[in-house]
């Protein structure tokens, strides 16, 4: 758990998990004074929460490194590589792994179906595989569920409602498609439902993958920020 800072990578130290409006929040800090500073804050509203130290062990060598991109520190922090012992080492090592990631993606991306190409019986299969959503459940971010024949993302910590329904609450959820489906492209409204790093959509009869997060471009809009693959 990192954030760049310029093209310096920070690392989180502290997690603090809140209930605000009946919807379960996470900040992430970065120092002791960053922690304190939320707590206060917190404690000033009279807002109940919990702090929990990250463990940072295996990534402390990472604090304060210079990357290109956070696409290249966050490969790089997942793929739990050791510290180089050189500049040259970390280049070398952090290419090898890219060139790795982009292997497997293409062989991936072979595998997937794009979404003009099935019938509505079809992708109701792939989304029946999906769990249902049900009333009182705790859900976590990245939860995916179906309701009304279609899938959902979530996108806040939440405790479900029989009013908060995926459909109409767009700060709890956004729609989504199987997993082995590449959905055709749509223009998103804001942040909760724009595309993500890696994100693959079917734009024109191609299919493209997102160079950049929060993105809310089209690859005709914005050519930078896709590639076709």
């Amino acid at each position: 758990m990192f954030r760049m800072l310029g093209n310096k990578v920070e690392l989180y130290r502290y997690k603090i998990i809140y209930t605000e409006d009946e919807v379960e929040m996470q900040e992430n800090c970065i120092s002791l004074e960053h922690k304190n500073e939320i707590e206060q804050k917190l404690t000033g509203k009279e807002i109940i929460f919990t702090t929990t130290q990250i463990d940072q062990t295996n990534n402390e060598w990472m604090d304060g490194v210079k990357f290109d991109s956070y696409d290249e520190a966050l490969i790089v922090f997942n793929s739990g590589l050791p510290k180089p012992k050189t500049e040259i080492e970390k280049l070398q090592e952090v290419s090898e792994i890219i060139d790795k990631k982009l292997e497997a993606n293409l062989n991936a991306t072979r595998k997937l179906v794009k979404q003009s190409t099935l019938t509505d019986e079809k992708l109701i299969e792939f989304v029946n595989i999906y769990p249902s959503r049900e009333i009182g459940k705790v859900l976590e971010i990245d939860d995916v569920l179906k309701y009304n024949d279609e899938l959902y993302r979530v996108i806040q910590s939440h405790t479900t409602q029989s009013d908060w329904t995926p459909n109409i609450s767009q700060s709890l959820f956004t729609k989504i498609q199987p997993a082995n489906v590449i959905p055709i492209w749509v223009q998103p409204t804001g942040s909760h439902d724009a595309y993500d790093i890696d994100d693959k959509v079917e734009f024109e009869g191609s299919v493209y993958e997102s160079t950049i997060d929060a993105n809310t471009y089209s690859p005709t809009a914005y050519p930078a920020g896709w590639n076709v693959v």
